[in-house]
């Protein structure tokens, strides 16, 4: 073990003997090291760390895995966000507001940046105030092109009122000039490897039409080349191909077969790639660093209708081979390329499965060795933690839902005590094949003997916007039968004991998780109900509220301006149904479902003297952040399922 594995694990973890049961710190301790990328000279790392509860970016020396320096770019309701190499000597860093750890950070429009030895560090978006020059407004920018060969600039995007902008950013002062203005309002641009934009995604507000517009090069005139609805988006820009003469399209939801399409800027010509199987989402593109061209080239996409499946355009090419290899020397592993040297020489992998939270590794294309770095999670046993099962099964009204089934290890796989685990969102997100931070909860239910049934109901992401838009105002109705029928699925396949089920969940999962049980009270034996929405109305003071395009979400959504609707689906007016032992967990500070819906709970519940358990913390969010709150959280949970279902 190096030097650095071995001081990483002296300072921020504490040794765990693993027996048949798993501790719960084992699984719910902050990540050490969370993300990691490699420098473009191949002698750096940028990881994000977490120290005493803070995510700070670090600089590691390759060769020695020594710490070299610690940015502390976080302050005050600001954390860090995504992060990356400007060049050999110069890391950044976005800022996000802190939300809570079950949902991503809103971004803030900051941007710092710094040397590696901790040197010329500062803010870099907004501009910084110069003298003459009045302090600038945050809006929230995309790093677009990072121009290699240019040692001090990259370009990036940012919105003007309602035109987009690409900007030659200066990474050392913040100064930056006008690249490229859309013409067209609220346009994205998508540039080819040269920085030049060559077709515009306009996704209007006011009509709700979802516009692409080409041009063949960067002096010809914009042309309309295809309009939809925007919740039935028919196609949408992947790549721009290396000739710089064409486009790749992924194309879905149109009179046309499914799959990547390349589309010839100069002639319109509309010619079939690779066809994209099933009805899942591509969840990413997968692509290949071109020395040459100092670039990377799209090469396959990713879906997962179950496990993950990756699908490539060219089998033969060398990427493909490349990453056939690769998964050869992992079995049973997934594979991700997280980023290479600028020479090509190295590249950083990571491996990960439903049983591994991730394990870094780097690569040497010369010599074609494969160095270990280290484990995400080191206190965890692989051989202790319990397969992921893709499950599918029809809804009452005929529709295929998806999910996953995890069972506890051991001979026994029928006849178990459940817990339907419901996601949050919920339009959007979804359950996933894989260890992440979601599925910590499902490992640690099934190491203490339970089945974890996971479902995508309907309003979950990963099949396409008709799935996901058409639940719109679903929620405690048809969303919620979903999971009902999933019980029942588990139930009549003899996997679950009738009498042993309880519903959990955060966020909309909450929600579903109350809901369950006032339109279920005999199924559900107990609810989990973790940062719930309980009360439609309590909308407005979210920090969703804040944003026009939040309000309007709220409104066509949940149904905001119903009261009849608020008055049917909110839980909070529906406790009179409940039955089951019910455990409420909230924190304080949450900014996207603040307490007030747990104050609306639970005074109804008190109205009623219905008994419930709670465990609610002053200073925590969006989930709980702290480790000592969540050892906490999880050993209540286990002692409330024990009681209410055993194991």
């Amino acid at each position: 073990m190096t030097r650095f594995i071995l001081a990483f694990l002296i300072i921020f973890a504490s040794p765990v003997s693993f027996a048949e049961l798993i501790p719960v710190e084992a699984f719910f301790k902050n990540p050490g090291i969370g993300s990691l990328k490699l420098s473009p000279d191949g002698k750096h790392f940028a990881a994000t760390v977490n120290i005493k509860g803070d995510k700070k970016l670090v600089i590691l020396d390759v060769k020695t895995k020594e710490f070299k320096y610690i940015f502390s770019f976080s302050q005050g309701y600001r954390e860090i966000g995504s992060f990356g190499w400007f060049n050999n000597e110069r890391i950044y860093a976005e800022m996000v507001r802190k939300v809570g750890p079950l949902s991503q950070g809103r971004r803030t429009g900051y941007l710092f940046a710094g040397n590696i030895d901790g040197s010329n560090k500062g803010q870099i978006l907004p501009r910084p105030k110069t003298p003459g020059r009045t302090s600038e407004s945050a809006k929230n920018y995309r790093i677009v092109n990072e121009l290699p060969n240019e040692h001090k600039h990259v370009l990036i995007s940012m919105w003007d009122g309602k035109f987009q902008k690409t900007y030659k950013l200066n990474t050392y002062t913040g100064a930056r000039t006008t690249y490229e203005k859309s013409p067209i309002e609220y346009g994205e641009l998508v540039l080819d490897h040269n920085g030049t934009a060559r077709a515009i995604q306009q996704n209007h507000p006011d009509d709700k039409m979802f516009r692409i517009f080409l041009r063949n090069d960067g002096k010809s005139k914009w042309e309309l080349f295809k309009e939809f609805d925007a919740k039935k988006v028919g196609m949408s820009v992947a790549d721009i191909a290396y000739d710089f003469k064409s486009l790749l399209i992924n194309v879905r939801n149109t009179n046309v077969k499914r799959g990547i399409y390349r589309l010839n800027l100069n002639t319109k010509d509309f010619s079939f790639v690779k066809k994209i199987p099933g009805d899942s989402d591509v969840e990413n593109y997968l692509y290949h660093y071109d020395v040459k061209n100092e670039n990377y080239e799209l090469i396959g996409f990713r879906q997962m209708p179950g496990y993950i499946e990756d699908t490539y355009i060219d089998d033969k090419h060398e990427g493909v081979i490349f990453r056939n290899s690769l998964k050869e020397s992992f079995p049973g592993q997934i594979v991700d390329l997280i980023n290479d040297t600028r020479d090509g020489r190295k590249t950083l992998i990571r491996t990960w499965s439903d049983v591994n939270p991730g394990t870094y590794y780097l690569f040497d294309n010369i010599t074609y060795k494969m160095e270990y770095l280290f484990d995400s999670n080191d206190s965890l046993n692989s051989e202790l933690l319990a397969p992921m099962e893709p499950i599918s099964f029809k809804a009452r009204d005929g529709m295929e839902i998806r999910g996953y089934l995890t069972r506890p290890l051991g001979n026994k796989k029928k006849n178990l005590p459940l817990v339907v685990y419901v996601h949050g969102g919920p339009y959007g997100p979804k359950d996933e094949w894989g260890y992440n931070y979601s599925n910590r909860d499902t490992q640690f239910l099934a190491n203490r003997g339970y089945a974890v049934l996971q479902i995508n109901y309907r309003g979950s992401g990963g099949r396409g916007s008709k799935f996901q838009y058409d639940a719109y105002l679903k929620m405690g109705a048809e969303m919620q039968d979903d999971l009902t029928d999933g019980t029942m699925w588990a139930i009549n396949n003899g996997i679950a004991d009738k009498e042993r089920i309880c519903i959990y969940g955060a966020s909309y999962g909450g929600y579903a998780a109350m809901m369950g049980i006032i339109r279920e009270p005999e199924l559900y034996k107990c609810s989990i109900p973790y940062v719930g929405v309980y009360d439609i109305k309590e909308w407005n003071e979210a920090d969703t509220w804040d944003s026009k395009n939040g309000r309007e979400f709220v409104r066509e959504a949940w149904g905001y301006d119903d009261e009849k609707f608020v008055d049917e689906r909110s839980p909070s007016h529906n406790v009179s149904k409940i039955k089951a032992a019910i455990f409420l967990v909230h924190g304080k500070k949450d900014p996207r479902v603040p307490i007030s819906h747990y104050y609306s709970l639970t005074k109804a519940l008190n109205k009623i003297n219905y008994p419930f358990e709670s465990l609610v913390k002053p200073f925590e969010g969006h989930g709980f952040r702290n480790e000592e709150n969540n050892y906490e959280l999880y050993t209540k949970i286990e002692a409330f399922l024990k009681k209410h279902i055993g194991n």
